[in-house]
């Protein structure tokens, strides 16, 4: 997914940058993994024979994730806040009507509350990773907090392997280490700095994207963490299969999705 991700950050700055079509493949491709990323929810859902709305849910989802692109390819005149506000409203009152359609009141409250939560974690952290590309900010911050968040993840992941010996937390994450996230955070951060250097990013400073860095890259580990606590209360291992020892698309995409509007919330005070 990195090495995708990169090439298509590559052509997007090449060629769309200056462009109204800026962030739209990047856009794109996020908006297909959060729909994976739903459909494995409701796998984990049905764990605990909870049927979540799947059309609905999905497709609430994938609207609100998306605004930040079609609102401003499409919609004029109309404040930002607004129109999500409209778009996550007309989300909800979809799900309920899925649910009366398809299962009427048969458990009902679970199941909306479950499908509810599942288009607020995808579509709000969504929407705020996919806002970090197509925003003014540009490619240069989006693949800071793609470099500290994953980075963290796949250092703290080698490093934990090599020299991890006290666990994190051993009943939430068996394989997680102290040593890990320690490591972990230094390699998001180098990387961090790495594209702060080639992008140019002119927007923070040095020691403020060390700050970014390692504050992104652990926020990235809590939202890991939080995905497994999902999980593990189903008794999974992993959300999916797709990726051969890293699991599925959720699992792709857990340390984005909660580490993005930490990352929205730094850029505003730096």
């Amino acid at each position: 997914m990195i090495a995708v991700l990169s090439a298509m950050l590559w052509w997007e700055h090449a060629l769309l940058e200056t462009t109204a079509w800026r962030g739209v493949p990047i856009a794109v491709l996020l908006a297909v993994l959060l729909v994976g990323s739903f459909h494995e929810l409701s796998r984990m859902a049905a764990k605990s024979q909870i049927r979540m709305p799947p059309f609905a849910g999905a497709t609430a989802a994938l609207a609100i994730a998306t605004v930040p692109l079609w609102g401003r390819l499409l919609v004029t005149g109309t404040a930002p806040m607004s129109l999500a506000l409209t778009v996550t409203g007309l989300g909800l009152l979809a799900v309920f009507i899925e649910q009366m359609v398809r299962a009427r009141a048969e458990d009902a409250l679970r199941c909306v509350a479950c499908t509810v939560f599942a288009v607020a974690y995808l579509g709000i952290c969504g929407a705020l990773l996919i806002d970090l590309r197509v925003a003014h900010r540009g490619v240069g911050v989006f693949l800071m907090v793609i470099a500290a968040a994953k980075g963290t993840d796949i250092a703290a992941y080698f490093t934990g392997k090599t020299i991890g010996r006290h666990k994190l937390i051993p009943w939430l994450s068996p394989g997680k280490t102290w040593e890990g996230l320690a490591g972990g955070l230094v390699g998001g951060t180098a990387l961090a700095l790495l594209a702060r250097w080639i992008c140019g990013v002119a927007v923070l400073g040095l020691w403020q994207t060390v700050v970014f860095g390692l504050i992104v890259g652990l926020f990235g580990q809590v939202g890991d963490l939080c995905e497994s606590l999902l999980k593990r209360s189903v008794k999974l291992k992993d959300s999916g299969a797709v990726v051969p020892e890293f699991g599925g698309v959720l699992d792709l995409l857990d340390s984005l999705l909660l580490s993005a509007p930490v990352a929205q919330l730094l850029l505003m005070v730096m």
